[in-house]
C-alpha cells in the first residue's frame, strides 16, 4: 500500500502534459517578481538614463 505522497505522485504521472503545466505555472508565479527586479534597477538608474538620453553628444 502506498502513502499519501506516492499515491498523489502517481496520479500526477496520469496527467498529460504536465511538465509543461508545472513549467508554465512557474513562468506565471515567476513573472510579477521578475518585473518588480527589473522596474526597481530601472527606478534607480533613472536619473542616469535621463541624462544618457537627453545630453548631446560631440
Amino acid at each position: 500500500m502506498l502513502g499519501e505522497c506516492e499515491q498523489f505522485f502517481l496520479e500526477l504521472m496520469k496527467v498529460p502534459r504536465m511538465e509543461s503545466k508545472l513549467r508554465v505555472v512557474l513562468f506565471k508565479i515567476q513573472f510579477n517578481a521578475q518585473v518588480i527586479f527589473v522596474a526597481s534597477i530601472l527606478c534607480s538608474n533613472l536619473p542616469y538614463i535621463i541624462i544618457c538620453t537627453t545630453e548631446k553628444w560631440v
